[in-house]
């Protein structure tokens, strides 16, 4: 159980950074991200979200622990989260 918490815990700081690329790329010289955005579905409909972490229809996206990962946008930030993480998967 460690081992795979461990590694999921990778997998999401691989995510994150991914996912963060991806929404800086797709939005390069736009002045805003938009007012709460769902930007997961466009990087989803922009074929720039990671299929790895796709579910199997292809319509949202998953954490490594099969959670939600929700990605939006307030003006000049967005937002990555990922809902119901367990707690061995949070850094103290």
């Amino acid at each position: 159980r460690l081992v795979t918490s461990g590694n999921n815990a990778n997998e999401a700081n691989r995510l994150v950074a991914t996912i963060k690329q991806q929404v800086k790329n797709l939005y390069q010289g736009q002045t805003s991200y938009g007012n709460a955005t769902d930007i997961e579905a466009v990087l989803i409909a922009a074929g720039s979200f990671p299929p790895s972490a796709l579910n199997s229809d292809r319509t949202s996206a998953q954490t490594p622990w099969n959670t939600n990962i929700d990605v939006t946008g307030a003006t000049a930030n967005f937002t990555i989260t990922f809902a119901d993480l367990p707690e061995d998967a949070c850094i103290s």
